[in-house]
């Protein structure tokens, strides 16, 4: 049998152990320095916004209020559909698959008219607009486009997506 010679093991060199990982802390050299910069550039643009605020009339300031922002969405009108064309009689949607396919079908059959987004207002004068694409093309009403066709039907699982389209 062999034998194992314990004063052979207990006489092993420290740099034949290996040396345990120790996490080393991150240098506070530029790092640091650059992440400070940005926050005093970021520390001075809030100063000058808050401002540019306190310059503003009461009346103006209220526009910033979430309380303003909210009364001033206008709520979407639901237009309920009586019967689907092609659909069983004996069937109905429910009032929010109605509310959907009615603007599905508005979208493809009159879409709305809306302002060009290529078109800005200048900044010398704000009743003429400039194309972005083409700076020297500038005129004096903003053109209107025909909103897009078609679109992405987002309902939850389970809402009846499918019947939706069916009855598109």
């Amino acid at each position: 049998m062999n034998s194992i010679d314990v004063s052979e093991r207990s006489s092993t060199n420290k740099s034949d152990v290996p040396k345990e990982r120790v996490a080393k802390k991150p240098r506070q050299g530029m790092i640091g320095r650059a992440a400070k910069a940005k926050l005093e550039r970021q520390t001075r643009i809030l100063g000058k916004k808050k401002e540019k605020y306190k310059q503003l009339s009461d009346q103006d300031q209220q526009k910033f209020s979430l309380d303003y922002i909210f009364k001033s969405i206008e709520m979407p009108q639901r237009t309920l559909m009586d019967q689907v064309y092609g659909m069983n009689p004996m069937m109905s949607l429910y009032p929010y698959q109605q509310s959907s396919l009615a603007k599905m079908l508005q979208r493809e059959t009159s879409p709305k008219m809306i302002d060009n987004a290529l078109y800005v207002a200048t900044t010398d004068n704000p009743v003429k607009y400039r194309n972005i694409l083409d700076v020297n093309h500038i005129v004096d009403q903003m053109p209107q486009v025909e909103d897009v066709r078609g679109g992405i039907l987002c309902e939850e699982m389970g809402t009846g997506k499918t019947v939706i389209c069916i009855g598109m």
